[in-house]
Parts: C-alpha cells; structure tokens; sequence
C-alpha cells in the first residue's frame, strides 16, 4: 500500500499563517488569511493526513476534536452567543460571536504544522518584523515611510498616520525577531540579536506607545527569567547570556536617556506616564480612561451574568456613564448617544461584555495553555516559545489594550493561540490517535 503525500493542509497551511502576518497593516485584507486557513481545513477533511513519525494516516476530521485550540474557540463563541440574549447591540454581538468561526480554519491547522514548518513561520514573520523596522526606520529619518508621512507625534511605519498600531503590533510579535533560528557562530548570532533589540526598542519609543512599552517589558522580563532558569540545563552559557542582557539593558537605558534629552515627544510622554505618581494627576496619566474603566466596572455590576454582548459596550456606554463623562457623544449618523468604544483593558471589556460567562470562557483558555505547556516535552516548549510570549506580552492584564473582540486585534489574539496550542499538542495528538 502506497504512503499518502501530505493533504492540503500539511503542505499548504504554514501560507495561511504567514499570509495573514503579511497583510495585517492592510486593514480587512489580512482576513485573506483566515480564508485560506478556512478553505484548506475544508478541503482536508476527509482526506488522509500524512504522519511524519510514520504511525498510520488519519483524518482531520477525526482528529478536530482532539485540538484544544478548537476548545478555546468555541467555550469564547458560546459566551458570545450567551451575551447575544440580551445584547445592547444584538446584530453587532451576533456578528462578532459568529465571526470568532473563521478561526475554526487556524485552529485546525496550528496543530497540522511539522516542526520544521514552524521554524520556517517563525523564520519568516521575523523577516516581515524586520521589513517594518527598517521601513520605520526610514520614517524616523525622513519623515515617510512606504504608507505614507508621519503623523505630528509619532512614527506609524507600514500601518500608516490614520492606523497608529505599528508599536503594539511591533512588541506583540518581538520575540519572533529574538528567538527566530539563525545561521552563524554564537557570537555573530548574540550581536545581530542585540542590534536588533537595540533598533527595535528605538522604533517602539519614537513610536510613541505606552502600551507597546509595557508589552515590551513584559516579554523582555519573561524572556530574561526563561534564558536564566536555562542555566540549569546549560550551566556554561549562563554567563554569556548575563553579559548579554547586561549589556541590553544598559544599552537601553542609555538610549532612553539620550531621548529624554534630545526629543520632546519622548520626554513629554515619560512626563505624562510619571503622573501616575500623582493621584490628582492619575486621569491624566492614563490618557483619560478613569471614567471608561469606572463605567465598564459599573456595566459588570449590572449586567454580571452575561454581559451587554460583544462589541456592545459603546451602546451601553450612557445607560452606566456618569452625568459630565466626557467620552458620551451623539452618533452623527444614528442621532443616538454612545460612549466609549471599548474598555481598553482586557479584564473590564470581557466582563463588561460577556459577563462571569466569559471570564470563565477565557480562564478555560488560560488553564488549557498551562496544563498543555506543563505536559510538552522541551522541544514542544521551545518551539511554542515565540508564540506563548507574545500572547503574554498581549494579554498582560496590568496594561491598556485594543479590543479583544474586534477584528484586528482579536485576529492577532487567535493567530498566536492557534500556532502556540498548535505547537505544544501535535505530538500528543499524534501518540493519542496511534493508541
């Protein structure tokens, strides 16, 4: 009996992902991606999946099942759905909850990937990273980039003056420029990464971000703690990898205070940022948030159980905003009052939109990824890391963030987990479905 060749989905999905990396400055094009992703799982359902360890071929729809990032998805639609009941916005809720189905295609195919895939996905959205630097790069020294001029504060690079999301996209996908497999000695490898980190952290300050910093810190600090617990299983290279980070850090904080002195929008916004210091100043600090954050707190009181519905917090916004809030306004187009757009933080939009229903969707989601990186072998862990730390950097709940449950940033959010639950599982499945 001949071997099957890889289906569709073995030898075509790593496209899938890597085109929706490529498009993601592009607005709605990067939903190209999950199309493809769609169409491919379509087209592999029944057709037998190659084993790469040589066990017998299966199908992908008898595995479905078996993918926790399929779990994920849907313990999060079935919140949508639940919210959908009473919604502020029920079709804007139901158009959300039922569009988190398209990622049912990334799900499926995270896990499809061969390890070798994901170092070439890895290797290739490290390669995208550094296109963006280099074209921020070039708007940071003349003044436009390939979209286009600058806005009058910040740098915007490939995602333009109009979609300021260079620095969050920038941070959230960094460790993909660090821990992307390269050519080369040790040494040449340490001093292209720390050139790197080095331009990387220049764009994400003139970027002008505060949330890209903190995500940056975030997988900076994780990604520290990881190479010195690795100490214990290379005990040599400890000491290079202190002098290593030693050396960024210092770099970094010289850096910045080299830009504290030399440009005004930094030090403006480090001013800004050390209001927090100052509780009169708090609001102020926070770019005004205070009255969203308060109002989201109020809307999950009122509405514990399931929310207001997806994308419905603006509708509700009123109803729960304080008399002289000032982000209340009336829709030019509806005549209708709305408030805020989203809560900006992660904890207050899930609450406020899907209740304790989806705080306990999301903390399933939380408890999966653990119990599946507690059960992954080292190479599984490894080849996980990239994705698992800028879902950290994302998610990091002390911190303001784009909605969870929008297109962009929601599409981002399903595209690490699919390829880091991907990563951490396909092995295990493997072995489960031979048994």
């Amino acid at each position: 009996m001949n071997q099957p060749t890889p289906n569709l989905a073995q030898r075509y999905g790593i496209y899938a992902f890597f085109a929706f990396v490529l498009l993601l400055p592009f607005a709605r094009l990067s939903e190209l991606g999950c199309l493809i992703g769609l169409i491919l799982t379509w087209s592999a359902l029944k057709t037998p999946l190659l084993d790469p360890q040589g066990h017998p071929p299966t199908k992908l729809i008898d595995r479905l099942a078996k993918r926790p990032a399929i779990w994920a998805l849907l313990a999060i639609f079935a919140a949508g759905l639940i919210a959908y009941i009473d919604a502020a916005a029920p079709s804007e809720s139901l158009k959300s909850s039922a569009g988190l189905l398209r990622f049912i295609g990334f799900c499926a195919l995270g896990a499809v990937l061969s390890a070798a895939q994901h170092v070439q996905l890895q290797r290739g959205v490290a390669l995208i990273v550094l296109f963006w630097l280099m074209d921020a790069s070039a708007q940071a020294l003349t003044g436009w980039s390939l979209a286009g001029q600058m806005s009058a504060d910040r740098l915007s690079g490939i995602f333009g003056a109009d979609d300021l999301k260079l620095g969050p996209v920038l941070a959230v996908l960094s460790p993909f420029v660090w821990l992307a497999p390269l050519p080369g000695s040790l040494r040449n490898r340490a001093i292209l990464r720390t050139s790197t980190w080095l331009l990387l952290a220049l764009i994400l300050v003139l970027a002008g971000s505060r949330a890209a910093w903190v995500i940056f810190a975030v997988i900076n600090l994780a990604l520290f703690t990881q190479f010195m617990l690795a100490q214990v299983a290379a005990p040599k290279q400890w000491r290079q990898r202190l002098a290593i980070f030693a050396l960024v850090t210092l770099s970094f904080f010289g850096l910045a205070k080299v830009l504290v002195q030399t440009d005004t929008r930094f030090q403006a916004r480090v001013d800004r940022t050390m209001q927090l210091l100052n509780p009169s100043g708090l609001d102020f600090a926070l770019a005004g948030r205070l009255p969203i954050w308060q109002t989201a707190i109020d809307m999950s009181a009122a509405h514990w159980f399931n929310g207001v519905g997806m994308r419905g917090f603006r509708r509700a916004y009123p109803e729960f905003a304080a008399a002289n809030d000032p982000w209340v306004q009336t829709n030019a187009d509806t005549g209708k009052l709305q408030g805020a757009f989203h809560p900006h933080q992660i904890v207050l939009e899930i609450s406020a939109e899907t209740g304790v229903i989806g705080i306990a969707a999301w903390g399933f989601t939380l408890v999966l990824c653990v119990a599946l990186y507690r059960r992954a072998d080292q190479r599984q862990r490894a080849l996980a890391l990239p994705y698992g730390l800028a879902l950290l950097g994302m998610c990091f709940p002390i911190n303001t963030h784009f909605a969870f449950y929008s297109t962009f940033w929601g599409s981002l959010f399903w595209w690490l987990l699919a390829l880091c639950l991907g990563a951490l599982s396909a092995e295990r499945i493997e072995a489960s479905t031979k048994s």
